[in-house]
């Protein structure tokens, strides 16, 4: 994955205890901002992309309640491509799908059982700006209202929203080229114009997710032993490894729940 030459990619950080959110990183172009949780145990990715690229997207700024920083690439696509293989390896059992809709806005919703999560797939396309989002959380506080507002949707129209959402989330060098056809064929297929089948669930052996993660430690781990590099880029290092060693406890501790069905 290679970003453009103006991109920027900085850390937002809360400077408050009173909220769950702990912070994002962000990769900053003039014409959209892709915005990770990095909270990799609940992955949450959102984009937003200028619509008539008119280069709208500044650098972020900080305020009193958070804390800007800029970071460097590696350590932006740590966070997004760990992000990217723990929503691609969710499986679930059976699960309740609803979508919400409104004026050239799409929310689709699943509440799954087996593990017990909740996973969002938004697009929104309005004249200026589109705005697409994919997550995961754990609180199913918002399911009685969803009950009540949102329409029962298919398992299969469902995964394959989801699907495609992270599938245009990560082809990350083409987000301007790609919307158009992107929005189409969601619309399609909640209009029911385009057919999606049951294959489109996602499913990949999360196994392999690890192995990749640990060789990535490892090269880490070996980097540091050969190269007298700054303390900055040491401190950097040890942030990722300390990330990735995170993100390996927490995916074998999600996935526990699908084993035991």
């Amino acid at each position: 994955m290679e970003a453009n030459n103006s991109d920027k990619y900085y850390r937002q950080k809360r400077t408050v205890s009173w909220t769950d959110y702990r912070g994002s990183v962000i990769r900053n172009n003039p014409c959209f901002e892709v915005s990770v949780n990095d909270n990799v145990d609940m992955p949450d990715i959102d984009i937003s992309i200028d619509n008539y690229e008119k280069k709208y997207f500044k650098r972020p700024t900080g305020s009193k309640y958070e804390k800007i920083n800029e970071i460097d690439k590696d350590s932006f696509y740590n966070y997004f491509n760990i992000s990217l293989d723990v929503l691609k390896s969710t499986t679930w059992n059976t699960a309740e799908y609803f979508l919400i809709k409104y004026t050239n806005s799409y929310k689709l919703i699943a509440f799954t059982e087996v593990p017990r999560l909740r996973l969002v797939a938004s697009v929104m396309n309005d004249i200026d700006f589109m705005d697409i989002s994919v997550g995961i959380k754990r609180s199913f506080s918002s399911r009685p209202g969803i009950r009540k507002s949102g329409i029962t949707i298919s398992e299969e129209i469902f995964c394959y929203v989801f699907k495609e959402t992270i599938n245009f989330i990560e082809d990350d060098c083409s987000y301007l080229i790609n919307r158009k056809e992107f929005w189409d064929k969601i619309s399609k297929a909640i209009k029911g114009e385009l057919t999606p089948t049951a294959d489109n669930k996602i499913q990949i052996n999360y196994q392999q997710l690890i192995e990749h993660l640990d060789i990535k430690k490892k090269q880490i781990e070996q980097f540091l032993m050969d190269k007298d590099d700054t303390a900055l880029k040491r401190a950097t290092l040890r942030g990722e490894k300390d990330g990735i060693n995170y993100a390996i406890k927490t995916i074998k501790n999600f996935f526990k729940l699908i084993d035991i069905k």
